[in-house]
């Protein structure tokens, strides 16, 4: 009787190759693998376009107005969307974030992925890069209901116009500095509650407190605050932004990025779990 034995599997020359595209492409997955992602997606496209036809008819009750403003009307009534996506973008950024501290996926991925800070940089990629995709999209959708709004008073603006495309781009490079600092924020925080109230916190109430402390006295504080990176990018995108405060503005924008980076990597090297 004759035995065949059977072949050996050959061994591995070398373990496979961990790549920063293939760290990337797997944060991706856990992002658009989401149910929840794709619903917070569609809300804010949907409540993006609603707020701007909302502001859309109230300027189409004055149709002189409404036509005198021309390209001026249709970036006001495009301007609610920004707002609607800053509040979905940091809940979604927020929970893309934490999600995986909450459930212990985490401890897979380090495990996976022992060079943390790749890990940390590749989530601060795709979250940004999903924040364009959203803002865009925001965008479009405000600008389409608003001009179907504003067409019955002979308003007509194309998507294609300059202060338009300047308007979307600068929306969208603001989103992007508010998801790097989101998502510094929650991986410091790891909690979805507490990160979602700092950054509302920031964007909201921080603004209110300094024009209530500093009422009165000369200084404008707000130059100092987080929300003045959009107008920043606003006044970047349209060539407005005044030479004499450029360093001053690019200066406070890169604070609000780096240290909280800075905070964010030093916690995520060093922190066990």
């Amino acid at each position: 009787m004759t035995t065949i034995a059977a072949p050996l599997l050959a061994p591995l020359d070398r373990a496979p190759r961990l790549t920063f595209a293939g760290v990337a492409r797997s944060e991706r997955t856990k992002l658009t693998s989401l149910r929840s992602t794709w619903l917070i997606a569609a809300l804010t496209v949907v409540l993006s376009a609603a707020a701007s036809a909302a502001v859309a008819l109230t300027d189409a009750s004055d149709p002189a107005g409404a036509l005198a403003g021309g390209v001026a009307t249709t970036l006001r009534t495009m301007a609610p969307a920004t707002t609607v996506v800053e509040l979905f973008v940091t809940v979604l950024v927020v929970l893309f974030v934490t999600q995986e501290f909450a459930t212990g996926q985490k401890r897979t991925t380090w495990a996976a992925v022992p060079r943390r800070l790749h890990v940390l940089a590749a989530k601060t990629l795709v979250a940004a890069g999903a924040a364009v995709v959203l803002s865009a999209a925001s965008s479009v959708a405000a600008w389409t209901a608003s001009s179907l709004v504003l067409s019955s008073t002979g308003l007509r603006t194309s998507l294609v116009d300059p202060p338009v495309l300047q308007a979307v781009g600068s929306a969208a490079a603001w989103l992007v500095v508010l998801t790097v600092f989101t998502v510094m924020v929650a991986t410091l925080v790891r909690s979805s509650a507490g990160a979602i109230a700092i950054v509302l916190g920031v964007l909201l109430v921080l603004p209110v407190a300094v024009v209530l402390v500093t009422a009165g006295e000369g200084a404008d504080w707000s130059v100092l605050l987080l929300t003045y990176a959009e107008t920043t990018m606003s006044h970047l995108f349209s060539g407005t932004e005044p030479a004499a405060d450029l360093g001053r503005d690019l200066g406070v924008l890169a604070a609000w990025l780096v240290v909280p980076t800075a905070a964010a990597a030093w916690a995520t090297a060093r922190r066990d779990i």
